[in-house]
């Protein structure tokens, strides 16, 4: 190769090749290799395009709960209550032994 790899030692993976590197593509390095996918190759294939689209779909679900919800006060407070509770306190506004200063 003019970049000083050989081509033993190189694969190309895109689809676009020139006459030089269309031997080193995946598909055509199978195909002289007498390389075949077994069936249970091709199960788990199938098991993690089947994964993949139970996710797919469960990030889409999530997605759209998420662009539709409105958070108020109360939900953030319960969350940093939950979550920061070390924090949380520093939110809420005491309610007793406040005194009120004169008004001018």
């Amino acid at each position: 190769m003019d970049i000083g790899i050989a081509g033993s030692e190189i694969v190309r993976i895109g689809g676009k090749s020139t006459p030089t590197t269309a031997p080193l593509s995946l598909q055509t390095l199978g195909k002289s290799a007498g390389y075949r996918l077994t069936r249970n190759d091709w199960r788990e294939i199938d098991g993690l395009r089947a994964r993949r689209d139970a996710i797919s779909t469960a990030l889409e679900a999530s997605f759209v709960r998420y662009k539709s919800a409105k958070p108020d006060l109360q939900d953030v407070m319960e969350h940093l209550q939950f979550e920061y509770a070390d924090f949380a306190e520093a939110f809420y506004v005491l309610r007793t032994g406040c005194r009120r200063f004169p008004e001018r």
